[in-house]
This record gives structure tokens, C-alpha cells and sequence, in this order.
């Protein structure tokens, strides 16, 4: 029987999201940065589809 490796086939991405300021009751009006643990550097968002492209983005 072949051994699994659990890690491989589970690993998942940490971020940290950092909101900083919020327009009004627009929920897509955001301003902040967020980080990939572990990786140097960070991205700024304005909108709530910024953040989402940039999770989305394999080279992130």
C-alpha cells in the first residue's frame, strides 16, 4: 500500500487581512492590505473584488 502524504494534499494557504477603513453601508468599499504568511511583502485592496482577485492570484 502506498503511504499518503496528508500535508501535500491538504496544505492550505494563511493570510492576514487588514481592513482599515469601510464606506457607509457599501460592503464592497474596503481599503486595507493583506499578507501571505510566510511570504515577504504585501498587497493593498480598495474594493472587495481587489482582495478577492488577489486571493485568486497564483502568483500572490
Amino acid at each position: 500500500m502506498e503511504k499518503n502524504d496528508s500535508r501535500s494534499r491538504h496544505e492550505r494557504d494563511v493570510y492576514i487581512v487588514r481592513i482599515y477603513r469601510r464606506e457607509g453601508d457599501d460592503p464592497h468599499i474596503l481599503v486595507g492590505v493583506i499578507e501571505k504568511v510566510g511570504v515577504e511583502g504585501w498587497r493593498v485592496f480598495h474594493s472587495s473584488d481587489e482582495l478577492i482577485s488577489i486571493l485568486k492570484d497564483p502568483g500572490f
